[in-house]
């Protein structure tokens, strides 16, 4: 641990910077080296991974050694130290927002206007699923703006007779 350098920390900057998105997921670089699987990448033509997805590799990385140095004898350094990419695409130009053509499908789903039931719920029917959390997750993304997995931590119950809120929704 104490014989990694800044040296090292730019060479698997380099190679991080040529590895492409799911590497251990490509048949062609599958068995290769991290090194040998940048190396054949780049020669492809493959497209690198993400400024974000690299950034998290790096974070990873330094995570361990930020760990290591009060828990081995000796001065362990932080090869990958300040070697972060800037991000140029702001978060909010990540993704991709719903097209009109998409929005006006969803809203056609007979989620939203009346299924067959919950469990056949994208087939018409008489079943309205005002009541279920499908028909209101979507709702609240599209209100919000929220990810589907952080809507999907919120918790708020309704009274049996659904005419109060608790109190922790009132926040």
């Amino acid at each position: 641990m104490t014989a990694y350098g800044k040296a090292d920390g730019l060479r698997f900057k380099a190679v991080l910077m040529k590895l492409p998105p799911n590497v251990a997921k490509s048949k062609v670089l599958r068995g290769l080296s991290y090194a040998d699987a940048a190396e054949k990448a780049e020669a492809l033509g493959m497209a690198p991974m993400s400024v974000a997805n690299f950034n998290k590799a790096l974070l990873r990385v330094g995570s361990f050694f930020r760990w290591a140095d009060p828990n081995t004898v000796g001065t362990v350094l932080n090869p990958v130290s300040g070697l972060r990419l800037k991000d140029r695409v702001s978060a909010k130009d990540k993704r991709d927002p719903l097209s009109p053509e998409e929005l006006g499908k969803l809203c056609r789903s007979p989620v939203w206007r009346s299924c067959r039931s919950t469990r056949f719920r994208h087939e018409t029917g008489n079943v309205v699923m005002s009541e279920d959390w499908r028909f209101w997750l979507v709702l609240l993304g599209l209100w919000t703006g929220a990810r589907s997995n952080e809507l999907g931590q919120l918790l708020c119950r309704m009274s049996r007779n659904r005419t109060e809120w608790p109190s922790a929704c009132d926040r």
